[in-house]
C-alpha cells in the first residue's frame, strides 16, 4: 500500500495559530503544557492522577449507563480496568448526530483508539482506555438535525427543545423510514429512550470490539464532582480571568483566537430548556425564560 500525506499548510484550511502550534513554534510554547509526542505522555500521566473516590464515581456512572447494553469482552475489560489507579483514558468528544454524523467523528474515535494502542506499547505498566464523550447537553439541534446521503438531504423534524440528548425518539420514525437500507443495529438504536441512548447504542456496536467506552456526562453523580468549579464560575467568575489573560497575550502575538470566555460559562438545564445563565446586581437570570435566582438560590441549586 502506498501512503501519501499532504502538508497541513497546503490545504489552506487551517489558521496560522493552529499551524504554528502543530509546528511547535517557540512563541506558543508558554500556552500549553507539553507537545503531544509519545515521549511526553509520561509526565502527562503523572499530572493526571486523581482520587480513588472520583474514580469510584466514574465507574459507577458507567456501570449504570451500560447496564442495558450488550458489550464486548474488550469493553467489559476496559470498564473493569477503570477501577485500577494505573488506568488512564484518552478522550474525544463530539455532538450527537443522526447515524454517525460527519466522517470527522469516525476519525476522532479511530484516533483515540490508535493512541491508546501506541501508549500501551510505550508504557506497558499502565492501562489506556479510549473514551467517546457524548456532548449530550448541546442544544444546537439545527446543526445535527440532518445529514446527506447519495446527494439527498434527510432531516429529522421535531418541535423538541433543550439538550439534544434528552430528545425522545417517538417522532424520528418518518426519517428512518425515508432512508433506504437502514442497518439493523441503527434500527435498534433508534428504538432507545432518547437520542443519547441511541448514540451510545450504535457507537458501542461499531467500536465496542476495540474497547471504546462511551460516556454521557449528563449525570448527577459526575456533575457532583464539578460543584466547586460551578460555584467558582458563577460567583467569582475566575474562568474569565484565567482565559482572558492568555487570550490577550496570544492576540498580541498577531493571532486570532476563536473562543472567548464569559463571566458565567454554565447553562441552566431541565426538560426542554438549555439556556445561558447571566449574572447581574440582583443575582442571576436564565436567558429566554422568566427564571431568576438570588445568589443563595443558585448555591442551593448547585448543591442539589
Amino acid at each position: 500500500m502506498t501512503l501519501k500525506t499532504v502538508d497541513l499548510r497546503a490545504t489552506n484550511k487551517f489558521s496560522k495559530l493552529f499551524l504554528d502550534n502543530m509546528d511547535g513554534a517557540d512563541q506558543l510554547k508558554d500556552f500549553y503544557g507539553k507537545a503531544p509526542n509519545i515521549e511526553n505522555f509520561k509526565a502527562q500521566i503523572e499530572a493526571k492522577k486523581f482520587s480513588a473516590e472520583r474514580r469510584k464515581i466514574l465507574c459507577q456512572a458507567l456501570d449504570n449507563q451500560y447496564q442495558n447494553l450488550s458489550i464486548s469482552d474488550s469493553v467489559a475489560t476496559n470498564l473493569e480496568s477503570l477501577k485500577n489507579p494505573n488506568t488512564f483514558t484518552v478522550t474525544t468528544g463530539h455532538q450527537l448526530n443522526l447515524f454517525t454524523g460527519p466522517l470527522y467523528v469516525i476519525y476522532k474515535i479511530v484516533t483515540v483508539i490508535n493512541t491508546c494502542e501506541r501508549l500501551s506499547q510505550a508504557y506497558p505498566e499502565y492501562n489506556f482506555v479510549p473514551v467517546y464523550w457524548m456532548a449530550s447537553e448541546d442544544h444546537d439541534f439545527d446543526e445535527i438535525d440532518h445529514f446527506r446521503f447519495d446527494g439527498k438531504k434527510y432531516q429529522w423534524k421535531t418541535n423538541q427543545t433543550g439538550a439534544v440528548g434528552h430528545f425522545d425518539l417517538s417522532d424520528i420514525s418518518e426519517l428512518i423510514s425515508a432512508f433506504p437500507r437502514v442497518p439493523d443495529f441503527f434500527q435498534s438504536a433508534y428504538k432507545e429512550q432518547n437520542l443519547a441512548a441511541a448514540v451510545r447504542y450504535y457507537m458501542n456496536h461499531l467500536f465496542g470490539a476495540y474497547g471504546l467506552v462511551v460516556l454521557d456526562a449528563d449525570d448527577h453523580d459526575l456533575k457532583s464532582i464539578l460543584t466547586p468549579v460551578i460555584a467558582d464560575d458563577l460567583i467569582n467568575h475566575s474562568a474569565k480571568t484565567l482565559v482572558d489573560t492568555p487570550t490577550k497575550a496570544i492576540n498580541d502575538l498577531g493571532y486570532k483566537t476563536q473562543v472567548n470566555s464569559r463571566e458565567v460559562n454554565f447553562f441552566y438545564l431541565e426538560k426542554g430548556i438549555r439556556e445561558r445563565i447571566e449574572s447581574d446586581a440582583a443575582g442571576f437570570e436564565v436567558l429566554n425564560t422568566e427564571l431568576k435566582f438570588s445568589k443563595s438560590d443558585v448555591l442551593e441549586l448547585i448543591k442539589s
